[in-house]
């Protein structure tokens, strides 16, 4: 009699903890989540993304060949744009024209008319080297992230200062380099 009557006390007690669950407020739920969903075209955006999002984002690339999810395989990229569609953001470049993932970028913008599509710039100008245009382009990543996270902007503030000092420290590795010191 003893063993059913503890059995039943432990039935009550998980029904107990499983409407609670039902009870919690949604704005809890989405707080708890490791951050609002980046969608990267170019690796090189995504691994800046995660530097100045930092642990307000989670960044995934578009294509993904880990998943087998690459231009040329349909079923692949179609299944995981399915997974991707609860995006907040997506960031492509403009000087990277893919049919392919232009395509995968339409048909995700119009599955989720509440994330934005975020054009990163690209200077034209032939002079500039490799180090000015990630510059250029963290910067413009930094904006897009402040639009849309602004309430964690002094901590995106912070991160692009340091990722600007890190792409600057590039620049002067790369010029002792080119003048042999």
């Amino acid at each position: 009699m003893q063993i059913l009557s503890r059995g039943m006390t432990a039935t009550r007690i998980l029904i107990g903890l499983a409407s609670c669950w039902f009870i919690i407020p949604k704005e809890a739920v989405a707080q708890s989540a490791p951050g609002v969903l980046i969608v990267a075209a170019d690796p090189w955006d995504a691994e800046c993304v995660k530097r100045i999002g930092g642990e307000h984002v989670h960044v995934k690339s578009l294509f993904a060949p880990e998943t087998g999810a690459m231009p040329s395989n349909y079923e692949a990229c179609d299944e995981r744009i399915r997974g991707l569609l609860c995006f907040r953001l997506i960031i492509f470049r403009d000087d990277a024209y893919c049919p392919n993932e232009c395509f995968w970028r339409e048909r995700m913008a119009a599955a989720n008319p509440e994330g934005a599509v975020y054009q990163v710039s690209h200077w034209r100008c032939s002079a500039a080297i490799g180090c000015d245009r990630r510059i250029q382009q963290a910067s413009d990543i930094h904006g897009a992230l402040a639009s849309i996270l602004p309430e964690h902007r002094a901590s995106l503030d912070a991160n692009l200062k340091a990722e600007l000092r890190r792409l600057q420290s590039q620049r002067l590795r790369s010029l002792q380099l080119a003048s042999g010191e």
